[in-house]
């Protein structure tokens, strides 16, 4: 009796016990009106925090006005602590940071019960669902920076150059205002020349963070047309400098932190900024704008959910993502029990999808359309079958087959072909990938077969039905699968429920003339709702000549890519989740290599 009675005490303690939260102690900027746009947001909470909780998902911070414009800018977790640390502006008018002057925000914090909230280390979910609000700074009557320490200083990252390498300066320790940046701040003028013929600089503010910041100087044309005179080359309002001895020269002193305090170079030279910089002919510059499809890598790069998009001629690299992949409502499917819950349904849309080794999915008892989709790869390295009780004839493979003779402008969307083929109800089997789509398995079905991809359609097991389909861009296979004529019609709304994560590769660049050295990378990003960079592997030849012996691992800076004669580039680019923001993905347009020749011409 005893017994039972401590046994039903012991489970009214444990059924009683409090549920553990997370709660948010304070929010710093909480209701701050002349927030700085430099100004990190600080938020406290009473536990420690996960950080793998902490993504794009589970904190947004939007204009309140514009709350598809999300803010860009990084999170970092200590302990206790979460710190949003903005982008700073780079253009002039100060409108391409992460905040903008006199502009309100809304911070939200997912929690409790969305399951990709805030949680601690112990598992406890943030208890609500939290949204505040701050405003920046509007620069009248209060400063629109928070001021650093001062007393930063500059110097420069190379001395000799090509004739179309821009100048580079590195500022240590503090940030630069971009107010402050003026053409003909800086002008180059010839070694020894007292006519003080002088060039203007162009500068150009390509990084801006709390701890030091990257200018590019460029030499503007005196021909405002842009077009070449004889004998010298104009580019697009800039030029390529003669090969010569040049002093770069401070006309002014209005390049600032953002205090306010001027700039001062870091080297034992004239205190008014005169530099010798050489300009050199053996200084090559290359810029890779990916018009070649012989640049491109068709190897997988591995440990990304699909493969860019090298779009030859036009864009760059960038994502391609059908918006037929769906919005990803019914979650992963990646365990046996979870692929078999698929059977007997027409329709899925997987955040993932990925059919294990060993394991068998039976679609048979389907009859008519059906389409799995999967937000991020979708991989079969078991088996998909399909057994129809009748062959009949498909009416949209007839129409494919003549639509294949038509010109890509006529094509239609695969959008429009899914709903034209719902609508049938013809027994398609539909696999629609946003990122890459891998059979290492087996694909046997009756009746049509269609295979879509964002990234590539990788074939390494088989395929086997009566028609075969594949979208029309994104890997070479056999299989006798025909390229569908369909246009992947992207999103208009980002409903990614995970980030995608893409990448390539070129193929190796080498100089024909061999390189002593790499000296700089410089890649060309727009702005955009994602991210993204470029990394370098550097190669190194066999000592008989054949090929190259060594691949090293990527790097971030060219410049640490030693006695390589050739060199691959690594596109990366993300994608992050989104709430029905407009779809806007990153693009890499271009990358300007420079590199120094083995060997010196003669100046004439």
């Amino acid at each position: 009796m005893l017994a039972s009675a401590l046994l039903i005490a012991t489970a009214c303690t444990e059924d009683e016990r409090p549920i553990q939260r997370l709660e948010l102690a304070r929010f710093v900027q909480d209701g701050d009106s002349e927030v700085t746009l430099n100004e990190p947001l600080v938020f406290h909470f009473d536990r420690v925090i996960d950080r793998a909780s902490v993504h794009s998902g589970s904190v947004r911070i939007v204009e309140a006005n514009d709350p598809f414009e999300r803010v860009r800018g990084e999170l970092l977790v200590d302990r206790k602590t979460l710190t949003f640390q903005p982008d700073l502006p780079l253009d002039a008018d100060l409108l391409d940071g992460s905040f903008r002057p006199g502009t309100t925000y809304r911070v939200e914090l997912v929690g409790f019960p969305r399951p990709d909230g805030i949680r601690s280390v112990d598992g406890a979910p943030l208890a609500a669902t939290v949204e505040r609000t701050f405003r920046t700074a509007t620069g009248d009557g209060a400063p629109l920076f928070t001021v650093g320490r001062g007393g930063a200083g500059v110097h420069l990252k190379d001395v000799r150059i090509g004739p179309l390498d821009p100048i580079e300066l590195i500022v240590d320790g503090e940030a630069v205002d971009p107010r402050s940046l003026r053409s003909g701040e800086f002008v180059m003028r010839r070694w020894g020349d007292d006519s003080q013929s002088d060039l203007p600089m162009r500068p150009r503010l390509v990084e801006n963070h709390a701890t030091g910041a990257r200018i590019l100087l460029f030499p503007e044309s005196d021909r405002p047309d842009g077009v070449p005179e004889s004998g010298r080359s104009d580019l697009g309002g800039l030029r390529a400098l003669e090969p010569d001895t040049y002093d770069l020269v401070r006309a002014g002193h209005e390049l600032t932190d953002l205090g306010g305090q001027p700039l001062f170079l870091k080297a034992e030279r004239d205190f008014n900024w005169r530099v010798p910089i050489e300009v050199r002919r053996n200084v090559e510059s290359r810029r890779v704008t990916f018009e070649s499809i012989a640049d491109r890598y068709f190897g997988e790069p591995f440990g990304y959910d699909a493969t860019a998009a090298w779009v030859q001629g036009e864009g760059g690299i960038t994502i391609r993502y059908p918006r037929a992949a769906g919005d990803g409502r019914d979650g992963a499917f990646t365990t046996p029990d979870e692929i078999r819950s698929i059977e007997g349904r027409a329709d899925v849309a997987a955040t993932t999808l990925s059919i294990p080794q060993g394991t068998e999915l039976d679609l048979s008892s389907v009859h008519g359309f059906v389409v799995l989709r999967s937000q991020g790869a979708l991989e079969v390295n078991g088996a998909l079958r399909r057994t129809l009780s009748s062959d009949l004839p498909s009416s949209m493979a007839s129409e494919l087959r003549a639509d294949a003779y038509k010109p890509a402008s006529e094509w239609r969307t695969l959008t429009e072909w899914l709903e034209r083929s719902r609508r049938l109800n013809e027994p398609w089997t539909v696999l629609i990938a946003g990122g890459e789509l891998r059979v290492k398995g087996e694909i046997a079905v009756d009746g049509p077969l269609m295979l879509i991809a964002g990234g590539w359609i990788r074939i390494y097991g088989r395929v086997d039905a009566p028609s075969r389909w594949k979208s029309h861009e994104g890997g070479d296979n056999g299989f006798n699968v025909s390229n569908a004529p369909l246009v992947l019609d992207p999103p208009e709304t980002n409903e990614l429920r995970a980030p995608l994560r893409v990448a390539i590769l070129s193929n190796p660049i080498r100089p024909p003339d061999g390189v002593e050295r790499w000296i700089s990378a410089v890649p060309e990003i727009p702005k955009s709702a994602g991210l993204a960079r470029v990394r370098y592997l550097g190669l190194r030849d066999r000592a008989d000549g054949n090929g190259f012996s060594d691949e090293y691992s990527p790097v971030d800076d060219i410049e640490l890519v030693e006695r390589c004669q050739a060199v691959r580039l690594l596109f990366e680019l993300e994608m992050p989740t989104g709430q029905g923001e407009p779809w806007a993905p990153p693009t890499i347009e271009a990358v300007m290599l420079t590199w120094r020749r083995l060997s010196e011409p003669a100046l004439d």
